[in-house]
């Protein structure tokens, strides 16, 4: 038996001492538990997404495979002819007459005095002249023109059964190319010596009316040579003839 530096044997106890037996204690240490293993999530087939793509590429497919039967397409048509326009010429275009226009409006076509028969209206345009302002005679019912006066003197003669009256609508101004209506009833009442309208007179039959008929027209107009009356009438203007005023 082995001994100690004291000379005493190791491990062997001494009588002369009290040993006290300590209570032994235990610490339980904790319990580790592994972790489960966690599935992945299941992967959602997207079997309607191959059903949809079929039923779209299932009309390609049959096309493909038919596509041998089919009867080949005609080839399109020649393109037609574009036509030639004509060569230009350097020829001035021809204008039409004014006695040709004035045909193609009425049956007849008279001068400053000359009767003019029209439905049952006979008509007489005795003198043509123009101003600048009308009603001279009566300080009251003078009247300035907006461009110029064309005064034309008329007599018309009721050859029907009835009466009838005059009005404006019975007259147009034909020059350059455009159509002027009479002017107002105060400037014609003007434009008459008695201050009566030549227009809106209630004619009887077999009885006549004479006097100034105006157009309130630009100076051009009023001298334009080749100015025309055209006298209609009827119940739509539809009996209609030309009195050339120079």
């Amino acid at each position: 038996m082995s001994q100690d530096f004291n000379n005493e044997p190791i491990g062997v106890p001494d009588p002369n001492v009290q040993y006290v037996q300590q209570p032994v204690q235990y610490v339980q240490a904790p319990v580790q538990y592994a972790p489960m293993p966690v599935e992945p999530p299941k992967k959602k087939k997207r079997t309607w997404l191959w059903v949809v793509l079929g039923l779209i590429l299932l009309p390609f497919i049959i096309r493909g495979c038919g596509g041998s039967n089919d009867t080949p397409a005609s080839p399109p048509p020649p393109p037609a002819a574009t036509p030639t326009a004509p060569a230009a010429t350097n020829e001035p275009a021809t204008q039409p007459e004014p006695e040709a226009e004035a045909e193609a409006e009425g049956d007849h076509i008279v001068g400053v005095g000359q009767e003019l028969v029209v439905g049952d209206w006979t008509f007489v345009v005795n003198s043509v002249e123009t101003a600048s302002v009308v009603g001279q005679h009566n300080q009251f019912l003078q009247q300035e023109a907006s461009g110029e006066f064309l005064i034309v003197n008329v007599s018309a003669t009721n050859n029907g059964n009835t009466a009838g009256t005059m009005t404006s609508s019975f007259f147009k101004l034909l020059a350059d190319g455009a159509e002027f209506d009479p002017a107002d009833a105060m400037v014609n009442m003007a434009a008459n010596p008695d201050g009566s309208s030549f227009l809106l007179e209630n004619v009887n039959p077999r009885m006549s009316i004479t006097g100034n008929l105006v157009f309130d027209v630009p100076p051009s107009i009023a001298e334009d040579p080749d100015a025309q009356l055209r006298v209609q009438t009827g119940f739509w203007g539809t009996q209609r003839d030309i009195i050339r005023l120079r």
